[in-house]
């Protein structure tokens, strides 16, 4: 325990400061301080935290106070808990105003006796046992993995904010790099963060991000098992030192998924039962996973060195013994507790804190002390005694409480992902990697590998598979209840039952465009084949162009089917328009400077061909001659980039709704253009600052819904949802264990005006809308 300062506040809402937590001198910055105080009335102990920011930054603070105290309400584990906030009404009030004890912005979190990881290095007189390091390391694991399920990201890990308790790792200061600096600002040289533990990406200014947790995690078990800050892996035991490096990587998408490190790091080294009991994570009412908690199982009294349990014996009495000043002590607080508001603009908490008060008798604090420090020896063992001297009994609940209880707001924090109407498990013979389809409101339609299944959209639940059909492309649909899959031959299924009913001979076909209940398909050998679904029957077949196979493809203009093939020189694509109803060939073009993949083209209904040609966005006029783009756009930062066959795309796949084009980059912009002129609607730069993803997963791709309202930027981590009109950010959908070491994979997404079907690897997920 640190004395306080001259200038340290020695009374902060209903609680009494004792002293600081956190021993400034053994260095490494934070953006908090954190003091340890007792309730005036001296029914309980607490961890006050007070930011070191100015005015500008106190609705940052309580806004991401506001969001630790949902996320333990969420159940998410090693999370110290959030048991009071500052009852400030008005924000623009206190920005306006001198601070002082009444309006400094300040939570409470419960005390268990503990110490920040700098303090337990220097009480153990240097860094942790292996096996510390790996336990501490997989509870924190837990809890990040449990915190992305959720959509969330901790954004403040280093060894400030962990503190170490007889009964595991405790996480403070949720969100201490969003509130440092807000998002698009470079927060290199900030005195409030260790840059040895900021992500690069968000050191960059970058939005905070799951894998960058990850990082900072790494750095942080790199300083708990070498007492040195920084990613050299120098003096890390063997055993760690290959997972620790996986998570520095300075591409996040090298790193391994927080789920994944739990196995790692518990691999052979204190395994949990066979079967430990489940811990459901829950989100606002909804299950979003059920799993159990391996590092509860192997956290038992006894982990911590010995030095480190017996200065938390020293704490727990001094924190006991500790005197409340007499010119801060006030009368036992009211029986019925007084409601405190959250001053969240931008949300509206779901039920109302209190401050909680009891009059109920305890026992003699001196004779606890007596006790306490008489077992020193033994509490030193493991200090979980320690644990059970200080800690108090969970309150009844106040009338506040049980109101609010039942009055549950449905409201969600600005920024939080809606709730899932349900999550499945897939079971198919590999991951999805095309995008589902979504008729009626009542059936999914996905694929993977070789079988398709149909999903009830009500339950998630599996209604027919098919494994017959040998499937070897995107499931279409079309029109009437039908749905198209390409396999050995082309076949029409009935999408409530998985039906048959009927099949267009073709070897492998590809299909170039669908409209109502007529395809248009290569049929993999010579012939461009027109096919009546309904009628099953062929409408007319003609000669493909030159060179064409079943990698390039077609759009559907009013009149006309125009096939793209290769053209006559290395970097040109030939366009050739057939007659929609007869066949006829209309017209053909070549168009130079092109590097075209099937995905990276698309074309809108008044006949604009858009072209994602590698650092260039270009839309060509098919109603006119000629080969000249009418608009051409190349990308930020691009100069000095090799164009060649094998550069990788900066741009993903257009997607065009009415007279607009969305597209996104390798920098994960989204921008909307106008595509009669090429002239940008708005742009929404997330500056997540990625780094190369160009060798994963590559740019985000974008779907937008029927009405045009909501843009989606999809990649391996998660979904993004954008107003379609503006560009706002909405909120964001991280799925826990996306994006794993070793296995990136795109999400593919499916949406309705109403809801959104998100299949990640082999999860679904369907999300509302509205």
């Amino acid at each position: 325990m640190q004395p306080l300062r001259h200038d340290d506040p020695r009374r902060l809402g209903p609680y009494a400061l004792l002293s600081r937590l956190d021993d400034e001198s053994l260095g490494l910055p934070w953006g908090e301080r954190r003091f340890i105080a007792k309730a005036t009335d001296g029914t309980r102990t607490v961890v006050i935290t007070v930011p070191l920011r100015g005015k500008a930054a106190l609705a940052a603070f309580l806004a991401e106070a506001e969001q630790a105290r949902r996320a333990n309400e969420s159940r998410v584990p090693w999370l110290a808990p959030v048991a009071d906030l500052a009852p400030v009404a008005d924000i623009g009030d206190i920005a306006g105003r001198t601070a002082s004890a009444e309006n400094i912005p300040w939570y409470a979190t419960r005390f268990a006796p503990g110490l920040p990881l700098p303090e337990a290095l220097a009480a153990n007189s240097g860094p942790l046992p292996e096996q510390a390091v790996r336990l501490c390391g997989a509870a924190l694991a837990e809890a990040l993995t449990r915190l992305h399920a959720l959509g969330e990201t901790y954004a403040g890990l280093s060894p400030r904010a962990v503190l170490l308790t007889a009964s595991g790792p405790r996480l403070t200061g949720f969100g201490v790099v969003r509130s440092a600096a807000p998002e698009g600002q470079p927060r290199t040289g900030s005195p409030e963060l260790a840059p040895e533990f900021l992500p690069p990406e968000q050191a960059a200014g970058g939005l905070p991000r799951p894998l960058g947790d990850v990082y900072a995690l790494g750095a942080l078990l790199v300083y708990a098992a070498t007492g040195r800050a920084g990613a050299a892996l120098d003096g890390v035991p063997d055993g760690l030192r290959e997972v620790l490096g996986a998570c520095l990587a300075t591409d996040p998408a090298e790193r391994p998924a927080a789920s994944e490190l739990v196995d790692r790091l518990l691999d052979g080294h204190g395994q949990a039962p066979a079967e430990p009991p489940p811990v459901a994570t829950v989100f606002d009412g909804t299950v979003l996973d059920q799993q159990a908690s391996r590092a509860e199982a192997v956290l038992r009294p006894g982990w911590l060195p010995y030095g480190v349990s017996a200065a938390l014996a020293v704490q727990a009495a001094e924190v006991l013994d500790a005197e409340i000043p007499e010119d801060v002590a006030v009368a036992p607080v009211a029986p019925e507790p007084v409601p405190v508001p959250v001053p969240d603009p931008a949300a509206v908490p779901d039920g109302t804190l209190t401050r909680s008060g009891s009059g109920a008798a305890r026992p003699s604090r001196r004779a606890l002390v007596t006790g306490l420090v008489a077992g020193t020896a033994g509490l030193a063992v493991g200090g979980a005694a320690t644990w059970t001297a200080t800690a108090e009994d969970p309150p009844e609940p106040t009338a506040a409480q049980r109101y609010a209880a039942k009055r549950r707001s449905r409201k969600r924090l600005a920024g939080a992902p809606p709730n899932p109407r349900w999550h499945t498990r897939l079971d198919l013979p590999s991951a999805p990697g095309d995008e589902p389809v979504l008729r009626g409101g009542r059936i999914a339609v996905v694929r993977g590998g070789s079988a398709v299944v149909g999903l009830d959209l009500t339950s998630g639940d599996e209604v027919w598979r098919r494994e017959d059909l040998h499937a070897s492309g995107p499931v279409r649909s079309a029109g009437g209840g039908l749905v198209l899959v390409p396999g050995k031959e082309l076949s029409a299924l009935d999408i409530r039952t998985g039906e048959t009913r009927g099949t267009a001979k073709a070897a492998r076909p590809q299909v170039l465009g669908m409209d109502g209940g007529t395809v248009w398909f290569f049929d993999g050998e010579r012939h461009i084949v027109a096919y009546d679904v309904a009628r099953r029957r062929r409408l007319w077949s003609a000669p493909a162009p030159d060179g064409m196979s079943k990698d390039t493809g077609g759009h559907l203009l009013p009149d006309a089917l125009v096939v793209r093939s290769p053209g006559p020189g290395r970097e040109s694509v030939r366009a050739t328009a057939y007659s929609r109803r007869s066949g006829e060939r209309q017209w053909s073009r070549t168009y130079d400077d092109v590097f075209l993949a099937r995905e990276q083209a698309v074309v809108s209904g008044e006949g604009t061909l858009v072209v994602a040609a590698r650092t260039r966005l270009k839309g060509y006029d098919l109603q006119r001659p000629g080969g000249k783009p009418r608009w051409s756009l190349r990308a930020p930062k691009a100069d000095g980039l090799y164009e060649g066959p094998t550069t990788p795309p900066y741009f993903a796949r257009p997607v065009v709704h009415g007279s607009t084009v969305f597209v996104s980059d390798s920098l994960y912009i989204v921008r909307a253009f106008d595509i009669r002129n090429g002239e940008e609607k708005w742009t929404a730069n997330p500056r997540f600052a990625y780094g190369n993803t160009l060798k994963t997963t590559g740019p985000p791709v974008t779907a937008v819904s029927p009405s045009g309202r909501t843009l989606l930027a999809v990649n391996s981590s998660e979904v993004a949802a954008y107003g379609a009109e503006q560009g706002t950010a909405l909120w964001r959908f991280t799925q826990v264990g996306a994006g794993t070491h070793g296995a990136l994979r795109r999400h593919q997404v499916a949406l309705t005006d109403e809801s959104a079907l998100i299949v990640g690897g082999r999860d679904a997920y369907l999300l509302p809308l509205k």
